[in-house]
C-alpha cells in the first residue's frame, strides 16, 4: 500500500498433473532400460552362452526375463528339425520359483498360431484372449493357465527358426512396451547364440572323431565360419557361405587378408577398425572366446553389420582363431523399425503435452 506495508497476496496455480504422469513414465522406463541392460549383460558373460550348454542357459534366461519385466511365466521353446512341433526346455514361474519342462506344441493343433509366430520376429498379444494370433490357445492353455497377456520372441538363426522366448502375465492386464519387445528380442537371440555355440562345440567334437565329417559341416553351414592365424591374423580358410556373405568368387580372393582389411576405415562407435580388431582379437586368445557386433566391408565395398564369435582353437601346436560370421542385417532392421514407432509414440505423447500446456495457458 501507500504506506509501504503488505495489503495482499497474488498467487500463480498452474495444473502439471499430466506432466508428473508423463514425467514418472519417461522414469519407469530408463528405470526398465537400465535393469534390462544389466540382464543382458548377464546373459551374455554366461558361461552355460559359450559351453553352448542350451538348456543351462535357458535356466538362466526364463529367470532373467522374469526378474526383469515382472512376468508370472516365463518359456523357452524349440522346434523341431521340421519346425512342426515346438518343445519347451525351460519353464520359470515366478511365484514359485520352479523350473519344468516338456511340454509339446504342434502345428497340427495350432496351426494359423505357428504361421503367425514364423512370419514375425515377435507375436506382442497384449490380450491373447481376442488376439487372431493366439486364438488357438485360449480354451486349451490361456484359459487354463489363467494367462492375460503374451508376449513370444522368436529364435532364428540365418533365417531358420529354432524356437522362441515367450513371456506371460497371469490374472493382470498388461500393454507391452517398445523396450519390453526388444529386450525379449534380445535374449531370444542369445539363446540363438547358445544354440550355434552347442552346434559349434559338436563340431569341434566332430572334428576330432572325422576331418571327414568337419569338412562337410564346414561346408554347408549357413554361418559364414573362417580361420584366422599367423603373426598378423590373416585368413586362412572360409566356408561357402562366408564366401557368398563377402562377395568372393572364391577361397583365394580372402586370404591374406586381416579382418580389418573386410571391414570400413571405423566401426559404429567411431573406433578405428584395425585398433579395434586387434583388441577383440587379444580377448579371444585372452579368455578363449570372444562375441561381439561388428560392421564387415564386402569385397564391392558395400558393408553389413554381423556378429561375430572368435574362439582361440590349438591345432598341431598352432595358435588359430575360428571366427563365426554372422549377417544380422535384418535384425538391426527390425531393430530399427522397433525404434522408430518409439519415437512417433513419444512424438505423439509429447505433442499431447505441449497441447494440453497451452490450454492450460489460455
Amino acid at each position: 500500500n501507500l504506506q509501504g506495508g503488505v495489503s495482499g497476496l497474488r498467487g500463480t496455480v498452474q495444473e502439471i498433473t499430466e506432466r508428473k504422469l508423463l514425467e514418472e513414465v519417461e522414469k519407469k522406463r530408463i528405470r526398465r532400460i537400465e535393469a534390462q541392460t544389466e540382464a543382458l549383460a548377464a546373459a551374455a558373460s554366461s558361461a552355460a552362452l559359450y559351453a553352448g550348454d542350451v538348456p543351462g542357459f535357458a535356466r538362466q534366461i526364463t529367470e532373467l526375463a522374469a526378474n526383469v519385466t515382472g512376468v508370472e511365466r516365463v518359456n523357452a521353446w524349440l522346434f523341431t528339425d521340421a519346425e512342426t512341433e515346438l518343445h519347451c526346455i525351460d519353464l520359470y514361474e515366478a511365484t514359485s520359483a520352479r523350473h519344468s519342462q516338456g511340454m509339446v506344441l504342434r502345428q497340427a493343433q495350432f496351426g494359423n498360431e505357428f504361421q503367425a509366430l514364423k512370419a514375425a520376429p515377435y507375436v506382442n498379444a497384449d490380450n491373447p484372449l481376442t488376439d487372431v494370433r493366439t486364438a488357438g490357445y485360449v480354451d486349451v492353455y490361456l484359459k487354463p493357465l489363467g494367462i492375460t497377456s503374451m508376449l513370444d520372441a522368436l529364435v532364428q538363426i540365418s533365417g531358420r527358426n529354432l524356437g522362441l522366448l515367450c513371456l506371460e502375465h497371469v490374472a493382470r492386464a498388461h500393454h507391452w512396451e517398445p523396450d519390453e519387445i526388444a529386450f525379449a528380442c534380445r535374449l531370444a537371440d542369445k539363446l540363438a547364440l547358445a544354440i550355434v555355440n552347442r552346434d559349434r562345440v559338436s563340431a569341434q567334437e566332430a572334428m576330432l572323431e572325422s576331418e571327414d565329417r568337419h569338412r562337410v559341416l564346414f561346408a554347408t553351414s549357413k554361418d559364414g565360419f573362417m580361420t584366422l592365424g599367423g603373426e598378423n591374423w590373416l585368413f586362412e580358410s572360409a566356408n561357402p557361405s562366408a564366401l557368398a556373405m563377402f562377395g568372393a568368387r572364391d577361397e583365394a580372393e580372402l586370404m591374406q587378408k586381416t579382418p580389418w582389411e573386410l571391414s570400413p576405415l571405423q566401426q559404429p562407435d567411431g573406433r578405428i577398425s584395425t585398433d579395434k580388431a586387434k583388441e577383440m582379437i587379444n580377448i579371444a586368445i585372452r579368455e578363449g572366446n570372444h562375441f561381439f557386433d561388428w560392421t564387415h566391408r564386402r569385397l564391392d565395398g558395400s558393408e553389413f553389420p554381423a556378429t561375430v564369435l572368435l574362439t582361440r582353437l590349438t591345432l598341431k601346436g598352432r595358435t588359430l582363431l575360428n571366427a563365426t560370421v554372422r549377417d544380422i542385417t535384418e535384425r538391426k532392421k527390425a531393430e530399427e523399425s522397433l525404434q522408430k514407432l518409439s519415437r512417433v509414440m513419444a512424438s505423439t505423447v509429447e505433442a499431447g503435452t505441449v497441447k494440453s500446456y497451452a490450454a492450460l495457458a489460455s
